[in-house]
């Protein structure tokens, strides 16, 4: 017998360490400062969190659920208590008092029991979905509560029978935050790496540009400059052809030159460092360079 009581100890200390800590990742993503810290991390991985959020819920429900289900064949307070008063080595007042301490912590544990049998573990066809969580009408702060509350009493019981009692110092709520500010540094890199790697690409297609935009002008000068020129020789007086006078200066003929002669200037102006490279002085070695 008393083998077995220690198992149920150990089964629901198990239990009510899986509650707590799913409850204290779910409520991670779940409160507000942390989400609108870590908005942009969880809409990163939209399906990952939704997912996660829902199996971290799920899971606190069914470890809560097994503290105080009612079966007589599964491991659970209520099935402890009767196994420790079956050894009559605890006063029956103290008996009484974990009694009590059931009925005050029921009613936050049949809000739990709503959620598990009508839509978790079975889903009801009598009840909508929002019917369900109307019915249950449970809070946060009831379930961190009932997983509190649960824990003092389940370390009041085995101090009353082996003089012991259980820590329950894990936790997940350092690792878990760890995590979503690793998550957060990390889209903050790529996204300053991309910026950068984009800010990068821009300037540099925008010097290109620039070069080649007066290429283009050149080019458009050229063409204008052949075109007046053409002009020039249509439209001019025969007898005017290598001269000018006061009643026709040739104005064609001077923007066609004009427009000629700027292009090549342009080229020159661009392509300066190739057409006069810089010689380098090559530096000879000797022993006073080595």
């Amino acid at each position: 017998m008393n083998e077995r009581i220690k198992q149920y100890f150990m089964e629901l200390q198990n239990a009510l360490t899986v509650a707590n800590l799913n409850y204290e990742i779910w409520w991670l993503y779940k409160e507000k400062e942390s989400r609108k810290r870590f908005v942009d991390t969880f809409n990163s991985y939209p399906l990952f969190f939704q997912t996660s959020l829902h199996a971290h819920f799920l899971a606190m429900i069914v470890a809560l659920y097994r503290l105080f289900e009612t079966r007589t064949d599964t491991i659970n307070m209520p099935q402890l208590l009767n196994l420790i008063k079956e050894m009559e080595t605890i006063p029956v007042g103290k008996i009484q008092k974990f009694e009590r301490e059931f009925q005050e912590i029921k009613p936050l544990w049949i809000k739990i029991s709503i959620l598990r049998n009508h839509q978790f573990g079975h889903r009801s066809n009598a009840l909508e979905h929002d019917a369900i969580w109307e019915r249950a009408n449970v809070t946060p702060n009831e379930i961190k509560t009932l997983i509190v509350n649960s824990k003092r009493i389940l370390n009041e019981m085995s101090h009353a029978w082996d003089k012991s009692s259980h820590a329950f110092n894990l936790s997940a709520t350092e690792d878990t935050l760890q995590l979503l500010e690793d998550l957060k540094q990390m889209r903050d890199k790529n996204l300053n790496d991309s910026t950068k790697s984009d800010k990068d690409y821009h300037q540099g297609s925008k010097k290109k540009m620039s070069t080649r935009d007066f290429k283009i002008i050149a080019a458009t000068l050229t063409i204008v400059g052949a075109i007046l020129s053409i002009l020039d020789r249509v439209f001019t007086p025969h007898h005017l052809l290598l001269e000018s006078s006061p009643d026709y200066p040739n104005v064609l003929r001077t923007l066609g030159w004009i427009f000629l002669l700027v292009p090549p200037l342009i080229y020159i102006a661009l392509d300066f460092p190739n057409l006069f490279p810089l010689k380098k002085k090559e530096t000879k070695l000797n022993d006073k360079n080595l």
